[in-house]
């Protein structure tokens, strides 16, 4: 009998989904990532307080802000950007720093959301979906006025999606950082809920108390309010973990962010050889596979942590060959498959998902278990 295939040009690899008539063959189909649950751990230290830091082996780098122009966002992001949905009525109130506010006051004129982008307690600034940026001034606890932007899109009954439209960008050395304010709420020091992008890459990890640049590692500091941050060699043990020695698939890997407690690393930017790591147990966060135009995502599934001995390296086999991992069940001499629940699984139990452009079409072969004959065949279409 000719099997039927639906090839996966990204991973190049075909696929066949094929049912017998037999208890399930289903696997959980664990697709969440917790990238930080405790708050205490995700802001280490809190707000960087200058005086501290001085002369105790910490550099000051100088950050620049800039307000995005255009769309979509220069930079993918783990949270993409957190989204505060504002509903119309006859108060509004934007959750972003204001001293001694609530938040920054915002009223409805008509189906259309005018805020107090200069703080003189009088919305003044008529947001439109056609812009990309609307600048507007934050105050912080202590005071000090920020620049900010925000994106904002008009929904239906006058209900408005706002999120952060800018970043911030500085050097260490020759390498180019750029933070992010992923959570959207005005303050740029949440570790593991903003993010960061460090060299030549459009992709950022989570902002990380450790991070990466000029082949060494360093310990982070972030001013709340995006002005300046601050490097201190890493002293601790270290190790190397190298994520594309061992990766099997027809594509790139452009995104590769693994997680040790509050440092997260993006192993894609790595150079031949792997990078070096704080010593401990490695997580897999997200991940993007890029061939072309066509992209996918990668999440940890049952991707086991991998363990960075002091001095040693490892390198994980991954990717090549995948499988389809899905329930279903018989009921009335009909085999039903849940279709929201079928994973495409790599080597590792890693799983591929949200594929760009087009999705996936496997045709689903179903077999009598005990003649091996078709009972019936079909296709699915898997997003």
């Amino acid at each position: 009998m000719r099997p039927h295939w639906s090839v996966l040009a990204l991973l190049g690899v075909a696929l066949l989904l094929s049912v017998a008539v037999s208890p399930a063959l289903a696997q959980d189909g664990n697709n969440t990532t917790t990238v930080v649950e405790d708050k205490d751990k995700a802001t280490p230290g809190g707000d960087a307080d200058p005086k501290t830091l001085e002369g105790d082996g910490w550099e000051v780098h100088p950050l620049s802000f800039k307000a995005h122009d255009t769309r979509p966002f220069p930079y993918a992001t783990p949270g993409e950007g957190y989204t505060i949905t504002v509903v119309k009525s006859d108060e509004v109130v934007l959750p972003f720093p204001n001293a001694g506010q609530p938040g920054i006051a915002a009223k409805y004129d008509g189906d259309y959301l005018m805020v107090d982008s200069n703080l003189d307690g009088k919305p003044d600034t008529t947001l439109k979906s056609a812009i990309s940026a609307s600048p507007m001034q934050l105050s912080l606890p202590d005071g000090r006025k920020i620049p900010y932007a925000i994106r904002a899109d008009k929904g239906n009954s006058g209900t408005w999606a706002i999120q952060r439209n800018c970043y911030a960008t500085g050097t260490v050395g020759k390498t180019k950082l750029v933070f992010i304010d992923d959570n959207s709420n005005g303050l740029w020091n949440d570790f593991g809920q903003d993010a960061v992008a460090i060299g030549n890459t459009t992709y950022a990890s989570p902002l990380s108390d450790v991070i990466q640049a000029e082949g060494k590692l360093f310990r982070l500091k972030i001013d709340q309010a995006g002005n300046q941050f601050w490097t201190k060699p890493y002293e601790e043990a270290v190790g190397t973990l190298d994520m594309k020695k061992n990766f099997k698939a027809n594509c790139d890997l452009a995104w590769c962010v693994l997680a040790n407690g509050s440092t997260f690393l993006d192993l894609a930017t790595a150079a031949k050889g792997g990078m070096p790591v704080p010593a401990g147990s490695w997580s897999l966060v997200i991940g993007e596979l890029r061939r072309g135009k066509m992209t996918c995502r990668i999440r940890q599934g049952k991707f086991e942590s991998v363990a960075v001995e002091a001095g040693g390296t490892a390198a994980p086999e991954w990717g090549m060959e995948v499988k389809l991992e899905f329930t279903y069940e018989v009921r009335e001499g009909q085999v039903h498959i849940d279709s929201g629940n079928v994973n495409v699984v790599g080597h590792a139990g890693e799983q591929y998902h949200t594929f760009k452009p087009q999705a996936i079409t496997p045709r689903v072969q179903v077999k009598d278990k005990a003649s091996g004959k078709d009972v019936n065949r079909g296709t699915m279409c898997l997003s």
